[in-house]
């Protein structure tokens, strides 16, 4: 595995621009950091994960990107309910840790198996 720079940064980019249109959605001040940053954090690491590695095996390669872009996803989802709604801290700290959690786990279980 490598790591491409000038996607990594894409990655990242687009991870800070969907952060901060949590941050422009969420209507609670009480909310609206933790959003921030957890939305930047949470979606992120799976976009590093699908867009920022190259490897050079074709089917691996392939299925850790389908899962990074469906983590991805679900945890864009997830961070854009979360924006419109008051919500409890811990909550919503423990959601997205699960949800990085499992996608880790099946993440690893891929590599190890083609890689």
């Amino acid at each position: 595995m490598r790591v491409d720079i000038f996607k990594s940064i894409i990655a990242f980019a687009l991870a800070a621009l969907l952060a901060y249109g949590c941050y422009c959605i969420s209507g609670y001040e009480s909310v609206r950091l933790i959003v921030t940053i957890g939305s930047f954090v949470a979606i992120g690491i799976p976009l590093f994960l699908a867009l920022g590695l190259e490897s050079k095996d074709e089917r691996g390669s392939v299925l850790l990107r389908v899962a990074s872009w469906l983590a991805s996803t679900l945890q864009i989802a997830v961070n854009f309910v979360f924006a419109f709604f008051d919500f409890s801290i811990p909550f919503y700290i423990i959601l997205n840790g699960l949800i990085l959690i499992i996608f880790a786990l099946i993440y690893r279980g891929i590599y190890k198996q083609h890689l």
